[in-house]
């Protein structure tokens, strides 16, 4: 029989049993122990003909009958287990296609209490540990956390070791348990830790059925994890190895299996990097027909959508580079773009798509166009980073959004911006990092005065989230985790509700320019902004806010001082008054003491040059 027939024979029978499965629920008395059993597999059916048609329809039919079927089930009911695990599937997959959070959540929520149910077996248990790592790695890679990171390769390797060598099953779990381990390789850059990770996917590659659609997926990842031992060493073997790895991966896959977009994707990476390295135009070609590929048959909500236009945008740009292509160039900012407003997408792979716009049109001089794209990049911050991150992984981004917010500050002076319009670029970015790094240490005696119940509310909140995350046994910290994840929704929500209220519209937003300009009543406030593209003093003083541009002083040659020693040794210090201290206090009226020896405050701010 052919591939169509088979695939109509499969989608008949379906149709079949979900239509069969909806008439015994509607017939049958709520109290049924037998409609519980019906529900579950008419969600799970569901769940499965959505997987072939993408159709969300039949996806969220399988969440709200999942959810039923839990209602119904008494606490005792001896399939419980089985009911929340599925419904921890469902709605993870939902996650994927939409990039809902509150999904993955409720997933990770559901999957722990599947697994706290008494299981018939030790392959229950594994099977659920399983869906419980990939629900946090999942939820890692969208906020960054590393205690999910690390409970994610715990569990997965709890589902390992449980897993019988001969098993059927113990591939698929090593496979979890490798793409958890790669993920960690990625923070901690240990070369060790990524040979391991090889050394599984080659294990689990041979073991898988020949030519199955796991082995197709076990080969793409062992590409990807060859691909990037390649960008840490250089030895174009593992970039041959990874092409092939892929492009046989690709090929065993059927018309419209849904890893097409993903596969497809891999592949054209690989093949751009040796286009960079070999300039055959054969790759580079085939790298970009590849990347159409995974676009053109993704989902238009697919969160990873925006890594695919990364990709492929990455292919036009490295032949623009290197024949100079303006076609080429057009595509590549094209897409890039797409990826940036791509809103379904992954909030880091977006902002990474802004960054690549707004530092080619500024290379450019497009500086209109520059700073509309970093604005966009710089509104998707908060997103980065939810206050519920722990300390160090909050430190982790704070790299990101001190350089985005310096650099679209000088792209907004360079396209004409007043200095306040920069400044508040500055002002959010700092808003940002005192919610995120400093655990919201706000001034709330007004709220307190005026509506204490939302003042507590807000303090009990706050010191959940300010509460850091112990070392110890991981069961606790995840349990610290999970509480600090559930108080960063209500603080959200909270936040929204205090600023319906009477006189607190603007609560824990930015200053207005009069709040600013009001800061300098005990002497003028200067904050210098070093960025790759420019370097300026903005000067705030009680009549106005201008800026004073520091032509000499840039990121390059600040980075050399410092590498010649202490930023604090005499002769950099004289460089720095020379071309910044000594044209901030001319600009300011100050040229040398005061008569009376009544030395005037000035408020500096900046990193190391303040």
């Amino acid at each position: 029989m052919s591939q169509q027939g088979v695939n109509k024979s499969f989608m008949d029978d379906l149709d079949s049993f979900i239509d069969m499965a909806r008439e015994v629920v509607e017939v049958a008395p709520a109290d049924d122990p037998d409609r519980i059993i019906w529900l579950h597999e008419l969600g799970n059916t569901l769940c499965r003909r959505f997987t072939v048609t993408g159709g969300l329809a039949d996806l969220e039919d399988a969440i709200n009958v999942g959810q039923e079927a839990i209602d119904t089930a008494p606490n005792d009911y001896i399939h419980r287990g089985a009911l929340l695990d599925s419904l921890g599937v469902h709605l993870a997959i939902r996650f994927a296609k939409t990039g809902s959070l509150p999904d993955l959540q409720r997933a990770i929520q559901v999957t722990r209490q599947a697994i706290d149910v008494v299981v018939d077996s030790d392959n229950d248990r594994a099977f659920r540990l399983t869906h419980l790592a990939n629900h946090l790695g999942e939820r890692y890679e969208r906020t960054g956390s590393s205690i999910d990171l690390e409970e994610a390769i715990e569990v997965a390797q709890s589902a390992v070791d449980m897993t019988p060598l001969d098993s059927s099953k113990r591939p698929g779990r090593l496979n979890t348990l490798a793409n958890q381990l790669h993920e960690r390789y990625g923070r901690t850059g240990i070369l060790e830790e990524l040979n391991k990770v090889i050394d599984i996917c080659r294990g689990i590659t041979k073991a898988a059925t020949e030519g199955s659609p796991d082995q197709a997926l076990f080969k793409s990842n062992l590409a990807g994890h060859l691909g990037d031992r390649y960008l840490r060493t250089g030895d174009t073997n593992d970039l041959d190895e990874a092409i092939q790895l892929a492009q046989e991966a690709l090929t065993t896959l059927p018309p419209g299996h849904t890893d097409i977009p993903s596969l497809s994707s891999n592949l054209s990476i690989w093949l751009a990097k040796r286009y960079i390295r070999n300039r055959e135009t054969t790759d580079v070609e085939e790298a970009i027909k590849m990347g159409h590929q995974s676009i053109a048959v993704a989902q238009p909500g697919n969160p990873s959508l925006a890594q695919y236009m990364s990709n492929l945008a990455d292919c036009y740009w490295n032949r623009h580079t290197l024949t100079n292509c303006t076609d080429d160039f057009d595509a590549a900012v094209n897409l890039y773009q797409s990826a940036l407003d791509h809103s379904n997408s992954n909030i880091q792979t977006r902002i990474a798509a802004g960054k690549f716009l707004f530092e080619t049109f500024a290379h450019a001089s497009q500086w209109q166009h520059a700073l509309v794209a970093s604005q966009t990049a710089f509104g998707l911050l908060p997103q980065l980073t939810p206050r519920s991150l722990g300390f160090v992984d909050k430190q982790r981004m704070l790299g990101r959004i001190v350089d985005l917010a310096c650099d679209t500050a000088a792209v907004a002076l360079h396209a004409g911006k007043e200095p306040f319009f920069a400044l508040s670029v500055l002002e959010k970015g700092r808003g940002i990092l005192a919610a995120a790094i400093e655990q919201i240490r706000v001034d709330v005696l007004d709220l307190e005065q005026s509506h204490p119940d939302l003042a507590g509310r807000f303090l009990e909140l706050s010191q959940v989230l300010d509460a850091p995350i112990q070392g110890g046994d991981s069961v606790s910290a995840q349990a610290v985790a999970n509480r600090r994840a559930e108080a960063s929704v209500e603080l959200e929500h909270l936040i929204d509700e205090i600023r319906k209220r009477p006189g607190f519209s603007d609560f824990l937003e930015s200053p207005s320019e009069d709040d600013i300009r009001a800061a300098a009543s005990l002497g003028p406030i200067v904050i210098i902004n070093l960025s790759k593209f420019r370097c300026d003093a903005i000067l705030v003083e009680q009549h106005q806010i201008r800026s004073l541009p520091l032509p000499d002083l840039t990121i390059d040659k600040m980075n050399e001082k410092e590498s010649q020693g202490s930023l604090t040794s005499p002769s950099i210090l004289k460089w720095l008054w020379d071309i910044a201290a000594d044209p901030i206090l001319q600009a300011l009226g100050i040229r040398g003491p005061p008569p009376d020896d009544d030395w005037p405050h000035i408020w500096i701010n900046r990193g190391s040059t303040g």
